[in-house]
């Protein structure tokens, strides 16, 4: 196989992504091509830089606190109070 095939098929060679026969053939490949060698190397050295989309913090979302509840519920009441007596008079 060719040092060019073989260098494009081996990230997914190294992510255990490529198909058993390509892996057969970069396994024997590796076994006697030097280049390729030092070039696996480099892959599986390189540091793993994670994506930057999103730079934004992680919140967790901490809900009401019983205070809160209280007046929500507070206020519902009060709404309701007035549509009944909007309603019956």
């Amino acid at each position: 196989m060719d040092c060019e095939l073989i260098k494009q098929i081996l990230p997914a060679y190294v992510k255990h992504s490529a198909s058993e026969e390509s892996a057969k053939e970069v396994e024997s490949h590796l076994c006697v091509c030097h280049q390729c060698r030092d070039y696996l190397s480099k892959i599986i050295d390189k540091p793993f830089t994670p994506p930057k989309e999103n730079k934004e913090p992680v919140t967790a979302d901490r809900g009401l606190t019983f205070w809160e509840y209280a007046v929500l519920a507070t206020a519902i009441f009060i709404l309701c109070f007035f549509i009944f007596l909007f309603i019956k008079g």
